[in-house]
């Protein structure tokens, strides 16, 4: 299975010995440990910066979808079973490592959130990828 997580509780990952892999395109100015990336996962400049400034959760779902559209789900999932994908947000504000969660789920692949049961079970924003 792939967890899914966010930086400001990597102290509570790092204390089940769960791999840490970075998914963000940035890293935030604080975290200052060697971490794993997956650039395959990333969502790109012009994504974040059409997000930030519209804010528009249904334009970031369809540029993103696109990039997972490239992706095979099961070697995604082989690369990043049993380790912890994270990025910034809280489990209840949106955040790309949910439509991850969401695409593996879909395809038939166990992805949750860490310490939250059935969370991402669920298309979340009314958004599927079949």
């Amino acid at each position: 299975m792939v967890l899914t997580g966010y930086f400001a509780q990597v102290k509570k990952y790092k204390e089940k010995n769960l791999p840490l892999i970075n998914i963000a395109l940035v890293k935030p100015d604080w975290f200052k440990e060697s971490i794993e990336n997956y650039p395959d996962l990333y969502p790109t400049k012009e994504i974040l910066y059409e997000f930030n400034y519209s804010g528009n959760v249904d334009n970031y779902i369809k540029s993103y979808s696109e990039i997972l559209a490239k992706l095979n789900p099961e070697k995604v999932y082989r690369d990043l079973d049993n380790k912890i994908i994270l990025c910034y947000e809280k489990p209840t504000d949106f955040c790309h490592r949910h439509l991850v969660a969401i695409w593996l789920n879909q395809n038939g692949f166990e992805c949750r959130e860490f310490n939250v049961s059935n969370y991402l079970r669920q298309p979340v924003w009314g958004y599927s990828f079949k």
